[in-house]
C-alpha cells in the first residue's frame, strides 16, 4: 500500500464497530480510504452528493466497498481506490497550507482538486478512471487536455495550473505521483466532456439529494442494465422504483449485483426527528402528488400527505424526477438494518 494508505488505514475485526468508526469521523475520511475489517480491505465511498447534519449513509455519509477475498498484504484490486486516497489526501494537505497561509483562493482551488475525487467515485467511473491512466501519455511537461484550452478564465484551468505547479514544485517522487492523478483528474472530466457537470456538482452538492446515475422500475431491469453494460459502475447509486439501490461490479474477479441501499432513510429519521412541518401539502393520491412536484420541484426534500400518510419527497435533479418515500414504513425498515447491523 502507498506511504498514507499505511498510516491511515484502520483495522477492525468486525463491521460493526468499523460502522461506528466511520461515523464519528465521516468528517475526516477521504474517499478511498482503505478500512480493514476481519482482514479484508475496504474503500470508503461517498453515499451522497451533498450531507445534511447527523444524516448520510449507514455508514455516517459514507459507505463501504468491499473487494471480497482480498487481504491487506494482497490488496492490489483496491490500488485505484488507494490511488484517490492518496490524491485526496495530498489536496487536503496542500489545502490546509495555503489556507493557514492565509491563501484563501488558492486553498478552494485544493479544495476544488480534491473534491474531483468524490465526483468520480460517486457516477461509479472509478474503474473508467483507471483505464483512462493506462492511455494518458508520461509526457514532460505533463500531458492537458485540449478542452481545457477554451476555459482560460473557468475554475478547471486554474485547478489545473495549480495542479501543474504543485507537481512542478514537488522534490518528493511520492507527492509527485499524487499531484499527477490531479492533474489526470481533470484531464479525465475535460476529455469525457465532464467538467461542466462536475463544478455543479462542486457548487451546489449541498443542494442536491444523494446522487443516483441511473433510475429503473424494476430490479429486473436493473440487473439487464448490469449485466449488459460495457463498463460497470464501481460502485454507484440507482433509484429502483422509490428505493435506493447500489449497483456495484468487482473488476477482480468479475463479480456483480444489485442489492438495497439505505441512502436516503437517515435522512428521513434526521428530519422526521426535528417535527414534521405543519401545513404540509395533502393530496388524495400519488398522481396529484406528481403533478403538484412537478411544478413546485421539492429543493432537494420535502414532507408531504397521500390519502392521510406522510412521504418524504426526494428531488433528482439529474434524472428529472420525485421519489416518494413512505415516513412510517422508511424509519420501520431503516431500524430493522441498524439492528441487522449489530
Amino acid at each position: 500500500m502507498g506511504e498514507w494508505a499505511e498510516k491511515d488505514a484502520e483495522e477492525f475485526d468486525a463491521i460493526a464497530p468499523a460502522v461506528e468508526w466511520i461515523k464519528n469521523h465521516r468528517e475526516e475520511i477521504l474517499v478511498g480510504t482503505v478500512i480493514v475489517i476481519a482482514g479484508v480491505a475496504f474503500a470508503a465511498a461517498v453515499a451522497a452528493w451533498g450531507s445534511y447534519p447527523g444524516a448520510g449513509g449507514a455508514a455516517g455519509g459514507r459507505l463501504l466497498w468491499g473487494v471480497p477475498n482480498d487481504t491487506v498484504r494482497e490488496a492490489s484490486s483496491v490500488k485505484i481506490f488507494e490511488t484517490f486516497a492518496n490524491a485526496a489526501q495530498f489536496s487536503r494537505s496542500q489545502q490546509r497550507s495555503a489556507m493557514s497561509a492565509g491563501h484563501t483562493a488558492e486553498g478552494e482551488l485544493w479544495r476544488y482538486l480534491r473534491e474531483t475525487t468524490d465526483f468520480i467515485h460517486q457516477l461509479g467511473q472509478a474503474y473508467c478512471f483507471e483505464d483512462y491512466l493506462q492511455e494518458v501519455p508520461s509526457t514532460a511537461p505533463p500531458y492537458v487536455s485540449a478542452a481545457l484550452d477554451s476555459r482560460q478564465e473557468a475554475t478547471s484551468r486554474r485547478a489545473m495550473a495549480l495542479a501543474l505547479k504543485g507537481l512542478a514544485e514537488t522534490h518528493d517522487s511520492e507527492q509527485a505521483r499524487h499531484a499527477r492523478v490531479l492533474v489526470n483528474l481533470l484531464n479525465f472530466l475535460a476529455d469525457t466532456g465532464q467538467i461542466d457537470d462536475f463544478e455543479d456538482f462542486f457548487t451546489h452538492r449541498l443542494d442536491y439529494a444523494p446522487l443516483a446515475m441511473a433510475s429503473f422500475a424494476t430490479r429486473d431491469e436493473a440487473e439487464a442494465w448490469l449485466k449488459g453494460a460495457k463498463k460497470p459502475p464501481s460502485p454507484a447509486c440507482i433509484l429502483i422504483g422509490d428505493e435506493y439501490y447500489l449497483a456495484w461490479y468487482s473488476r477482480e474477479d468479475g463479480s456483480q449485483d444489485v442489492t438495497r441501499d439505505f441512502t436516503i432513510e437517515p435522512y428521513i429519521e434526521e428530519l422526521t426527528a426535528r417535527g414534521i412541518p405543519p401545513g404540509s401539502p395533502a393530496f388524495t393520491g400519488r398522481e396529484e402528488a406528481e403533478a403538484w412536484l412537478a411544478t413546485h420541484p421539492a429543493s432537494p426534500f420535502v414532507f408531504l400527505s397521500i390519502e392521510g400518510e406522510y412521504y418524504f419527497a426526494v428531488h433528482h435533479k439529474r434524472l428529472k424526477r420525485h421519489t416518494l418515500h413512505p415516513v412510517a414504513l422508511s424509519l420501520r425498515e431503516w431500524e430493522e438494518e441498524k439492528r441487522a447491523a449489530h
